[in-house]
């Protein structure tokens, strides 16, 4: 499978990498699947220690749970702040404000936001420039690289340090729900994790489904939705 991760090894400064191949939906699928860390969804119930400590402190609340398919170790949510749903693996901590959703696994390697962005008229190549200014501005990155395959523009940075800590971090855009807004997702993950945080987003992307598409059905259960086992 192809993965928008573009560093196989050391490489210039805003070079390009090649375009992958978009993931199809049973490519996302499998994806989803393999990077479940858990056999239930007990880190997306709002009771969870993590999670309340979190919404207590301001972070925000868990999402409410659509569908929780225990085969293949996945679960469905109505994300507000995209005004859609996606799917996250079990495992997955998943907190939203009215702005973003952030996804985390417990190791707190890889850290996922996704939010809606006003393009403001800009390509998304332009977006991409002042978000490169921006994070390069607060800390230098060796090594940049664009890549863009149909709908999917992206920005992967690598060499950044957080604390003396090595860091990767991509930025993603993709159609937001109407054509004033792009669906900005932002992976901050170590080296060692960066291939598998990227395939995740790629395939977090794939799963999301905007507007009326994403209505609860009748049967829709979780804490925050009451049911979730």
């Amino acid at each position: 499978m192809a993965s928008i991760h573009p560093f196989p090894g050391p490489g210039p400064r805003g070079a390009a990498a090649s375009a992958p191949d978009p993931l199809s939906a049973q490519a996302a699928a499998d994806v989803l699947a393999a990077q479940a860390l858990a056999d239930d969804a007990a880190t997306l119930s709002a009771g969870h220690p993590v999670n309340r400590a979190l919404s207590e402190g301001g972070a925000g609340m868990v999402p409410r749970v659509l569908h929780v398919d225990v085969r293949r170790r996945v679960a469905t949510l109505a994300c507000t702040p995209l005004q859609a749903q996606l799917q996250i693996p079990f495992g997955w901590h998943a907190i939203e404000d009215a702005q973003h959703l952030a996804l985390f696994e417990p190791s707190r390697q890889v850290q996922i936001q996704v939010g809606l962005l006003s393009h403001d008229g800009r390509t998304p190549a332009a977006v991409l420039d002042a978000l490169e200014i921006e994070v390069c501005g607060l800390c230098p990155a060796p090594d940049t690289l664009r890549l863009q395959h149909g709908t999917l523009h992206a920005l992967a940075l690598r060499g950044l340090l957080d604390d003396r800590i090595p860091l990767e971090q991509y930025h993603l855009l993709t159609p937001g729900p109407d054509a004033a807004m792009l669906t900005h997702t932002r992976v901050i993950a170590t080296p060692q994790r960066g291939r598998d945080a990227a395939d995740l987003a790629e395939a977090l992307l794939a799963s999301v489904v905007f507007g009326s598409r994403a209505e609860a059905p009748a049967d829709a259960t979780n804490e925050t939705n009451p049911g979730l086992p």
